[in-house]
């Protein structure tokens, strides 16, 4: 009897108080306003940054009393479960919900959805189709982040007009749009050099164990290689690695993005040759701002672009300082 009233007890307390994802029981008080927070990933390096960066805003504005709860719910790069998490928070009537992005096809739903409910909602980092619906946008221009990585490797191997290679590309998932963006700049820079020739594209969705392998394969495949271009650090790293391993270092040139610490470390070591800075930290801190501000009814920016930067050895410990 007394394990049945102590079960109970604990069932009871677990209605009582909000649980969020993070398993971080939290209390209501503020002033009422409820953020959501509708996480790509907990596991990529550079969603690791946003989040925590966005967190750090949350517990602020709750510490102070302007917000009474906020709920984080990791999507795990799965579309149907960023669908389903954002029909719990449109459900639970939040004031304003903020999406890093799974899948810019799939996830289009969540953008009428909140229309429809009049939850504005605050898209960060990669967006959906349809993200101009939405009441904001906090990104970086993917275009102009491939459009870098392709000219740094037009630079490195002869300049434009005169660079000659062969090019590998590893993209991230297929749909997403930085995948998308970075892709085109590619394809604006890369592409259309006519002295270098693009001998396959393969997505490792992000994954370095994955660009890792095709790498692996690809240095089976093709003996001669000039550069590789990974469209974000963590396949860097992993096709990095490969080429490492192979011996093949000093004839590949590598370049990613988002400056995660591996990717910078590994530029100051004379290991990776470049990577393009994407200011997480900015955008998960931003996101939050722009959605208190909506929250509260105070101006805000309709899209904040926040610019991108080219990260080589020459450059690579200011941002180590970071």
């Amino acid at each position: 009897m007394k394990k049945a009233l102590w079960i109970f007890c604990l069932a009871s307390l677990a209605l009582a108080v909000p649980v969020f994802a993070n398993g971080t029981p939290e209390t209501t008080g503020g002033k009422g306003i409820r953020i959501g927070i509708l996480q790509k990933s907990r596991s990529d390096q550079y969603q690791i940054i946003l989040n925590t960066a966005q967190e750090t805003v949350l517990r602020s504005l709750k510490k102070d009393g302007k917000i009474s709860d906020y709920y984080q719910f990791d999507a795990d790069v799965d579309v149907q479960k960023q669908l389903n998490q954002a029909d719990d928070l449109i459900a639970m009537k939040v004031n304003v919900i903020v999406m890093s992005t799974t899948d810019a096809y799939g996830c289009a739903p969540i953008v009428t959805k909140c229309k429809e409910a009049g939850i504005p909602l605050v898209i960060v980092n990669a967006q959906t189709v349809n993200a101009d619906e939405a009441a904001a946008i906090v990104a970086s221009d993917d275009v102009y982040a491939g459009e870098i990585m392709g000219n740094y490797i037009i630079n490195r191997l002869g300049g434009k007009g005169k660079a000659r290679g062969n090019v590998l590309q590893l993209e991230g998932d297929i749909g997403n749009t930085s995948q998308m963006g970075r892709d085109t700049g590619l394809k604006n820079t890369v592409y259309k050099e006519p002295g270098l020739k693009v001998l396959e594209s393969l997505t490792a969705k992000w994954n370095r164990d994955e660009a890792m392998r095709i790498t692996e394969d690809w240095l089976q495949k093709y003996p001669n290689i000039s550069a590789i271009a990974a469209e974000n650090d963590n396949m860097a790293m992993g096709a990095l690695n490969a080429v490492i391993n192979a011996g093949r270092k000093g004839s590949i040139i590598s370049i990613g993005v988002d400056a995660i610490e591996d990717a910078l470390l590994s530029i100051k070591n004379g290991e990776l040759d470049a990577t393009v800075f994407q200011n997480g930290k900015a955008q998960g801190q931003t996101s939050i701002e722009v959605a208190y501000a909506i929250a509260t009814g105070q101006p805000y920016e309709k899209r904040t672009m926040i610019p991108f930067e080219l990260i080589t050895k020459d450059n690579v410990a200011d941002f180590l300082k970071k």
